[in-house]
Formats: C-alpha cells, sequence, structure tokens
C-alpha cells in the first residue's frame, strides 16, 4: 500500500513539474517603462521660412515628434516627420510665413521621442504625385502584423496657401496607417504650383496586444481665436509621439509637443484663427506605447 502512495506522490510531483516547464513567461513590454527620451532643439530667430531638424542619440531611433512655432500666428507647418540618413536618424519641421506674413523674427522648436528600436521597427513612406487642387489626401500603412507608433507628414513644394495635417488612421485606439492632408486655408486662392502631399508611418510589431495605442482629445467647436488642449496616455503608458487631426482651414496650427523630456506620458496641441474666422475645432492625438 505505502508503495501505491509513494508512487502517487512522485507521479503527482512528476505531473506539476511538466506543468511547471511549460509556462511561458509572460511577454516583456514592446517599449520597456521609463525608456523614452525625448530631445528638442530651437531654431534661430529670423524672418525666414526655415527649417530645424533634431537627431536621436546612436543607437536609438525615432518613436514619433512634435513641433513648435514661437513668434506668431501666422505661421505654417508644411512639414513634421521621420528622418534617416547619413546625418543620422531624427525628426525633422519646417515652418513657412502665411499670406499674411510676420514682421518680428521668429523660431521653430523639433522635437524627438526616441528609443532603442522595437521589433519589426520601419518606417512607411506614401507620396502622392503632383496636383494644384484645392485638397488633398494620402495614406501610409504599415506593413502586415504592424501598428502605428508615430505620425509624420509633409507639404512638397507647397507654399502659404496650404495647412497640414497627419494622424493615425485609427479605429477603438489600434491604427495601422497614418494619414495626411493638405488644405488650402479660407483665405487663399487655390494653390498655382503643383505640390505633393506625404505621409510618414512609423510602425512595430508588438510583444503584447494593445502594447500600442492611439488616444484622441478634442475641444469644443466654437468660434474662439485660440484653442489648447492636452491629450493624455493612460496609466501604464508612454506618449511616444503627436499628431494633429482636425484643425478648421485656415487655422493654423503652434504646436503639439510632450510635457515632459523623460518618458512623456502626454502631449500639449494648440491652434490659432483669425477673427472673424467662424466655428473650428482642433483634435489631438497621441501615441501611447508600453
Amino acid at each position: 500500500m505505502k508503495r501505491v502512495w509513494y508512487a502517487a506522490i512522485w507521479l503527482g510531483m512528476a505531473v506539476l513539474a511538466a506543468q511547471v516547464l511549460t509556462v511561458q513567461p509572460a511577454a516583456a513590454a514592446t517599449i520597456p517603462a521609463g525608456s523614452i527620451e525625448v530631445k528638442t532643439v530651437l531654431s534661430p530667430f529670423s524672418l525666414v521660412n526655415k527649417s530645424q531638424r533634431v537627431n536621436c542619440s546612436p543607437g536609438k531611433v525615432p518613436l514619433g515628434g512634435g513641433a513648435q512655432t514661437s513668434g506668431g500666428q501666422h505661421l505654417i507647418i508644411t512639414e513634421a516627420r521621420p528622418i534617416s540618413d547619413a546625418a543620422g536618424a531624427g525628426f525633422v519641421v519646417t515652418v513657412q510665413v502665411d499670406q499674411i506674413g510676420v514682421t518680428a523674427p521668429w523660431a521653430v522648436s523639433t522635437f524627438v521621442s526616441c528609443a532603442v528600436a522595437p521589433p519589426g521597427y520601419e518606417v512607411i513612406t506614401q507620396v502622392n504625385p503632383p496636383t494644384t487642387r484645392p485638397s488633398d489626401s494620402v495614406l501610409a500603412n504599415c506593413s502586415p502584423g504592424k501598428n502605428v507608433i508615430g505620425s509624420g507628414g509633409q507639404l512638397i513644394g507647397a507654399h502659404w496657401q496650404l495647412d497640414l495635417t497627419m494622424g493615425p488612421n485609427h479605429v477603438n485606439g489600434v491604427a495601422s496607417g497614418v494619414g495626411a492632408e493638405a488644405a488650402k486655408d479660407d483665405f487663399s486662392v487655390a494653390p498655382t504650383d503643383p505640390y505633393q502631399v506625404a505621409s510618414y508611418a512609423i510602425c512595430a510589431r508588438e510583444n503584447r496586444l494593445f502594447d500600442f495605442l492611439v488616444v484622441e482629445n478634442q475641444t469644443s467647436n466654437d468660434a474662439s481665436a485660440q484653442k489648447k488642449v492636452t491629450t493624455t496616455c493612460p496609466s501604464g503608458y508612454q506618449a511616444s509621439g503627436g499628431a494633429i487631426s482636425s484643425v478648421g482651414f485656415g487655422a493654423h496650427l503652434l504646436f503639439f509637443r510632450p510635457n515632459v523630456t523623460s518618458s512623456p506620458v502626454s502631449f500639449d496641441f494648440a491652434a490659432s484663427a483669425p477673427p472673424g474666422f467662424g466655428v473650428w475645432n482642433l483634435a489631438g492625438i497621441v501615441h501611447c506605447t508600453r
């Protein structure tokens, strides 16, 4: 009888050991907590159109970025996108003066969110053919099995007549593509020179479901001259980049920027419209990762 009892104990221990051996450890976060570093550079103040670039530290890649104009509301962000070339990997912002113009020196700040490249990291670019239409849009999609962690957009060959908006094409907080749109403002005629719209989707593969989320926050829809909104990631997530999805045509984006320089959890957004512009709203989007 004892032999049977001992055998039962041994068999139970063997089964338990086998169960323990087959249990898989939980997957690590795709972007480790506290690992996102934000770098920023302010351009010189002047009266001319300008671009400002900021690179990630060696060994890191851009997850997303932000921009801020300083010196007046008649400035148009025509480029805010990731960049990688012989000079490094980072984020670049270009700003032009609109048709009304500015009379004092102004500047632009560029922000980039950097980290060690997550699994399957890629930047997908989609560029439309040249057009002179008053509006145009283009969508860049991630490769199958990957989701968006950051957005970018660019108006190529555009002048002061067009405003740029860009943001992830998201459903229930998950995005697999980024759209960019150009549209003339209410105070200009249709573009006379050909331009192109480019969209940039910064993508990666999740280690766990919902490691990448998109959160959107909107202002009220009214005739206020200036609107601001802050969009915050859920608990446990870091902000990897910002995007602007809805500004009334003719209202100019002032900034979309992370609110801290180390592992931010939110982005701040602001835009302004001229007197008598009418009803409009501002929607600020933040890419959230873990």
